[in-house]
């Protein structure tokens, strides 16, 4: 009987510690099982992350693309900016005309508000360059770890990697008008995060595979078009 008692004992005991029955014991922790919890806790949470970021994502490139105008999401983050000049400001100065191959409400110059450049250096291969007739932005060679600036003020609808691209940001700003900055080393702004013109974005590198150098390759689009960067901006 004592060997049959001390058998019982011992095969609960190994199907308590060896099984799934132990997790019906109150209060006897698996700590291997928690950690299992909390870690995926935590990829669904990143996972819901990014899912929204997405969502913001292709909200965005639905309306680059069709040429409509911001989401209601997006516009409650975007304050128009007033393209009048003040008169204080206006003293002694020539007025500045407005682009008209576009007809984009921004202007160069001191004294008006203009497109500020993503980064000073040489621009290597132009808006559709002849060897690139698919090229529908500028490619600007400046110093390792040059900071990446936003054009304007605006929102940030992707910031991600792509094997082409590498790491990319696309910055969506009033008036129909997107901004795509790519190749770069490393990204400081997640989608769905508002910028302010001048405000670092990004850090220009080599990534994606189409990048033979360290380089910024920068495109514009208006009303869901390319256009020529160099026409509104100096580098």
């Amino acid at each position: 009987i004592s060997s049959l008692l001390l058998l019982f004992i011992v095969v609960i005991g190994s199907l308590i510690a060896f099984t799934p029955l132990k997790r019906m014991i109150p209060g006897y922790g698996d700590v291997e099982g928690n950690m299992e919890f909390l870690a995926l806790e935590s990829q669904v949470a990143e996972l819901e992350e990014i899912i929204d970021a997405q969502a913001i994502y292709l909200d965005g490139m639905k309306n680059m693309v069709r040429g409509e105008d911001l989401s209601p999401e997006l516009k409650e983050e975007i304050t128009p900016i007033n393209l009048d000049t003040a008169s204080a400001d206006s003293v002694g100065r020539v007025p500045i005309p407005t682009a008209t191959k576009t007809n984009i409400p921004i202007a160069k110059g001191i004294g008006g508000h203009y497109l500020a450049s993503p980064v000073r250096g040489t621009i290597s291969s132009g808006f559709l360059a002849e060897n690139r007739k698919n090229h529908l932005g500028v490619d600007i060679v400046a110093p390792k770890n040059s900071a990446i600036s936003a054009v304007k003020d605006g929102i940030v609808i992707s910031s991600d990697w792509s094997l082409e691209t590498g790491h990319s940001i696309t910055i969506q700003h009033d008036h129909d008008l997107v901004s795509v900055y790519k190749h770069n080393e490393k990204l400081l702004k997640k989608t769905g995060e508002r910028v302010s013109q001048g405000e670092a974005i990004a850090i220009i590198g080599n990534s994606g595979e189409l990048s033979s150098g360290p380089h910024l390759h920068f495109e514009l689009w208006y009303n869901a078009n390319p256009v020529d960067p160099a026409e509104y901006i100096e580098f």
